[in-house]
């Protein structure tokens, strides 16, 4: 899955470059404000959580996997008149994202967004999109039989065309 969080990483780095801070989701938020074991990150920030919800298991190894990716996102707030700055980072976000697609992923798809987020002095929404991820990863390009193969003939064969 790393293909589809460095597409991703990208995609944000490229077309919304107000976030100083994109990375994998580790509970960031929490640790850096609540717990005070993370190192703290630079605002406006956003983490990419990507949640496998299904697997269908295709042909020589290829996985298709139904992929929820979870935004958090981190906007430091101290006063009131912020939140709708905010809302115009998240909007631009979302028109670069939806229906973001790569070579390996489907276009993405939002499926739930939670403003209600909110610590001291820092607001944290949650945008989550889903998408369908082509995992290469078990792919094999030949299959190698190393049983044993036993043939069983059974009648006689009298001409080429019955062979």
């Amino acid at each position: 899955m790393r293909t589809l969080f460095n597409a991703l990483k990208e995609r944000i780095n490229d077309r919304v470059p107000e976030f100083k801070t994109v990375d994998l989701w580790s509970s960031q938020i929490e640790s850096s404000l609540v717990e005070r074991t993370e190192e703290g990150f630079s605002y406006p920030a956003v983490f990419i959580d990507l949640i496998t919800e299904q697997v269908n298991n295709r042909a020589l190894g290829v996985k298709d996997k139904v992929i929820r990716i979870e935004f958090h996102f981190a906007f430091e707030s101290y006063r009131r008149d912020k939140g709708e700055i905010h809302l115009d980072l998240l909007d631009r976000f979302d028109q670069n994202m939806h229906r973001f697609a790569g070579t390996d992923f489907s276009t993405l798809q939002e499926s739930n967004v939670d403003l209600d987020q909110n610590r001291t002095n820092v607001d944290t929404p949650i945008k989550s999109y889903r998408t369908v991820f082509r995992d290469p990863g078990s792919f094999v390009e030949s299959f190698e039989f190393t049983g044993t193969l036993t043939t069983e003939i059974n009648g006689e064969i009298t001409s080429y065309d019955q062979i």
